[in-house]
């Protein structure tokens, strides 16, 4: 659990971490580029002060057309500088894309290109900004690799922090597991003492309800203390999980037959529906135990005259079992909170029927460990359905 945890604040750590970065790339290339574009216009802005005050331009790679009249065509110009440096196919290109820029700043390819309009003269002045845009792409790429540099040195430091902020937690909830452990493991000696004196007391004394009290909430300390260690040693991650091939098929069948004969005294319905053959390789064990328990369950918190229902088919490639009994005191919004530990529905008919509150934590555990799904869904005062999905 705490692993998990961690695991998750590490990721999100990291991902804030990437977003925030992310911005920052961005502001940088935008700044990087705003600061590129502003300077290759201060080139041709000087370079058209030059040409106008002077005549000529300041360097021969800069391209200086002059038009006749007031629009921008290809039937119309004289170039004034550059000539030599420009093909006439670029020329006309850059002719073409300035068509759409009444004055202003233009790009075609690596080229930026100005117009400008002046005492009835309009020119385009256009220069070749390779240079400027090497320059722009090696810092915009400095700038990246900084980024990701800084994303690498901060990922072992976040880790790190992590465990510096889940020790405490962890160690914490390792003594509470350990006392669990612990107090379940004294717990046993006394119990059985007691349950022993009450037999032995049993043989002397005929018919005292005190010695049947005791003997009854023995049996509940003994299933409960049971329950305690089994969830400990989930919660300690001691399961060893065997894999093996088994038919889950038949070990449903061998499950729910010792039941029928109880529940039809009872005036309890049980009704089966098991496809043949499934077979799946993992722990049988923990399939025994979760079965058992969501058996239990159902028949335990049915209501009178129930019907329990116990369906395992192959669904969408997956081996699903469910387990239906009529009567729930849990709402439908509540459902997922049967797997929490003592939860009860109904608290009095839970200790009638000799409940601990642990089953289904176990279930949930167990279900976990082996990466099944186990779920509950719940009608009130209807039915409830519990499915797990192998």
């Amino acid at each position: 659990m705490i692993k998990k945890a961690q695991i998750r604040f590490v990721a999100i750590m990291m991902t804030v971490l990437f977003v925030l970065l992310a911005i920052l790339f961005a502001i940088s290339y935008n700044v990087i580029s705003t600061s590129n574009n502003r300077a290759i216009l201060s080139i041709l802005n000087s370079e058209n002060n030059f040409y106008r005050t002077s005549g000529k331009a300041v360097s021969e790679t800069t391209l200086v057309l002059s038009f006749g009249n007031d629009e921008i065509n290809s039937d119309s110009f004289a170039i004034v500088n550059g000539g030599g440096y420009f093909s006439d196919e670029t020329i006309n290109e850059l002719i073409e894309g300035a068509q759409s820029v009444t004055e202003g700043l233009g790009i075609k390819d690596n080229i930026f290109f100005l117009v400008t309009s002046e005492d009835e003269q309009l020119l385009l002045i256009a220069i070749d900004a390779s240079e400027e845009l090497a320059k722009k792409n090696s810092a915009i790429t400095t700038a990246l690799l900084t980024l990701i540099a800084l994303y690498l040195v901060l990922f072992p430091i976040i880790i790190g922090l992590s465990f510096s902020i889940f020790k405490p937690i962890k160690d914490n909830l390792y003594r509470q597991k350990r006392f669990i452990s612990d107090a379940s493991h004294e717990m046993r000696t006394p119990v059985a003492i007691i349950s022993a004196n009450a037999d032995v007391l049993k043989n002397f004394i005929d018919n005292n309800g005190y010695l049947d009290s005791i003997k009854t909430q023995t049996k509940r300390l003994e299933k409960l203390v049971s329950d305690m260690l089994a969830l400990a040693k989930t919660d300690e991650e001691k399961i060893v999980l065997a894999k093996e091939e088994f038919s889950v098929s038949d070990e449903v069948l061998e499950a729910v037959l010792p039941y029928e004969a109880i529940l039809f005294e009872n005036g309890k319905t049980l009704l089966t529906d098991v496809d043949a053959n499934l077979k799946y390789v993992g722990d049988r064990q923990s399939f025994k135990t979760v079965l058992g328990i969501l058996i239990d369950n159902a028949i335990k918190h049915s209501d009178k005259k129930a019907t329990i229902k116990v369906s395992l088919k192959k669904e969408a490639g997956k081996i699903t079992l469910k387990i239906f009994n009529t009567g729930s005191l849990i709402r439908e919004e509540d459902s997922a909170k049967v797997f929490e530990r003592f939860y009860r529905g109904d608290g009095s008919r839970s200790r009638d029927s000799g409940g601990s509150g642990l089953g289904l934590s176990i279930a949930k555990s167990l279900a976990d460990a082996n990466k099944w799904k186990i779920s509950a869904r719940s009608k009130l005062n209807v039915s409830m359905t519990m499915t797990l999905i192998l």
